[in-house]
């Protein structure tokens, strides 16, 4: 696989150099501190502004091809980490958002990029902005699509994904055994049936996961971000369940905040109040999986973001 012919050949990956756009992506890895792996996909032009796009917890390792390929076009350069026990990159041994927020760090440097913007979906909330407090000066801009908040601000909808977050959220003492019980399930026909009950909540989603070929490429995803390790999914959840408050101070000249129409809204607006050059943008009639539904509006709002 992928995965394992990476990790062969990693001494010599961790240095290559991508010069040409790649709507496959390259997966490398490079050494973070104390000889931990981190993992990330780079699909190029080396030339183009960087952009880091953080996966949410069980999809967005890879990006689908038509939003890469839009990105690309608009001279985006994007760059998917791999956050602590998710898919290659090594489990943090100590604080999961200071760990995770240090590896993107330390993968700008790798990259000689001083600044670079964040696309966060979801669980990657908190990352980010322990990224954009703690590396400030290395933010250039942020935009948060449908943001996770933190438990304090709980999930109102009946929907099989926000059941399960309040579940976790309410007894943070079964997350560890849930997430490798999701990971031991990692069959594709599981993998593929567990989507499509989850992705019911909005027409936008439902269609992806009735696509045969869109459902594949998300199933193979969620393996792929699983492979190795449940820790990820579980310190992620642990860290909203008892650990992040919300967010606190921000780097960055603008914040955008993005919200899908099909979701159901929560009451979080004055957690990011504060955030510098904030403003707010829908997606209409998107759902959870906005950049593979609504990838033309997505892209669209990054530009928006950018010309500031």
């Amino acid at each position: 696989t992928l995965e394992a012919g990476a990790l062969a050949t990693y001494t010599s990956a961790r240095e290559a150099v991508i010069d040409l756009a790649d709507p496959a992506g390259r997966l490398r890895i490079i050494a973070g501190e104390d000889a931990r792996r981190i993992a990330y996909i780079d699909y190029g032009p080396a030339r183009g502004r960087p952009l880091l796009i953080l996966h949410a917890g069980t999809t967005g390792r890879t990006l689908p091809v038509r939003f890469t390929a839009l990105l690309q076009q608009a001279g985006w350069r994007p760059i998917v980490p791999q956050r602590p026990g998710y898919g290659l990159t090594d489990r943090t041994r100590g604080d999961y958002l200071t760990t995770a927020a240090d590896d993107m760090a330390r993968l700008l440097d790798h990259l000689k990029v001083r600044q670079a913007h964040i696309l966060a979906r979801d669980l990657a909330t908190a990352v980010t902005f322990t990224f954009a407090a703690r590396h400030a000066d290395r933010v250039a801009g942020v935009m948060l699509l449908n943001p996770r908040a933190p438990s304090s601000v709980s999930r109102t909808d009946s929907s099989l994904l926000g059941s399960i977050s309040r579940m976790l959220m309410q007894h943070p003492e079964v997350i560890t055994a849930f997430a490798e019980m999701l990971r031991r399930h990692t069959r594709t026909d599981f993998i593929r049936a567990m989507l499509r009950r989850a992705l019911q909540e909005t027409d936008a989603d439902r269609r992806l996961v009735e696509d045969s070929a869109t459902l594949e490429f998300l199933a193979r995803d969620a393996q792929a971000l699983a492979a190795r390790s449940s820790t990820g999914f579980a310190d992620e959840h642990k860290s909203y369940a008892n650990d992040w408050k919300g967010p606190g101070n921000a780097g960055g000249r603008r914040w955008l905040v993005v919200r899908s129409t099909g979701l159901a809204l929560k009451d979080d607006r004055p957690l990011y109040s504060h955030l510098p050059g904030l403003s707010e943008a829908v997606i209409e009639d998107a759902g959870l999986m906005a950049y593979y539904s609504h990838p033309e509006a997505t892209a669209a709002l990054l530009d928006v973001l950018a010309t500031v």
